[in-house]
């Protein structure tokens, strides 16, 4: 083998391997990219509650997409094409209350990864569940809370 054949393939050797130094970077970059990124589905029946819990979140910093709906059905159907990391879950929800439709989502597969947590303005007592959620929170929802959720969701 010819001097210059033995430098072209070293040569060609050198470019393989930073070009998988480049992929393994953005590979890499992705996945942490998408390990801080959050998946949260609000069921909220109140549009402002909704947008107000929504900036509460994009004030955190966290990378999160929201999908908001309104009813129950919603979130069910919802569900087909969104997988959540995070469900906020209303109490007091249109034809099914919030405290109804928890342990249907419990034991959803696709919502088995997710912490689902109980959001009300008013205090909900034990008797009222038939499941525990993660945790009950009470509305309106503060960036400090919505920095704790990323936070437990990250662990």
């Amino acid at each position: 083998m010819s001097n210059s054949t033995i430098f072209e393939l070293k040569a060609e050797q050198k470019r393989l391997e930073d070009r998988q130094k480049d992929l393994d970077t953005e590979v890499r970059t992705a996945l942490q990219s998408r390990a801080s990124m959050f998946n949260i589905l609000l069921i909220e029946d109140s549009p402002s509650d909704a947008i107000f819990a929504s900036n509460m979140f994009n004030q955190t910093g966290c990378q999160v997409k929201i999908e908001a709906v309104r009813t129950g059905a919603e979130a069910v159907a919802k569900l087909k094409e969104f997988t959540p990391d995070i469900i906020l879950l209303d109490v007091n929800l249109p034809k099914i209350k919030g405290t109804d439709l928890l342990p249907f989502l419990m034991l959803d597969a696709r919502c088995r990864q997710a912490d689902i947590y109980l959001i009300s303005a008013s205090e909900i007592s034990d008797e009222q569940l038939q499941v525990k959620p993660k945790d009950i929170l009470t509305k309106p929802l503060d960036v400090e809370t919505a920095k704790r959720l990323c936070n437990q969701c990250r662990l």
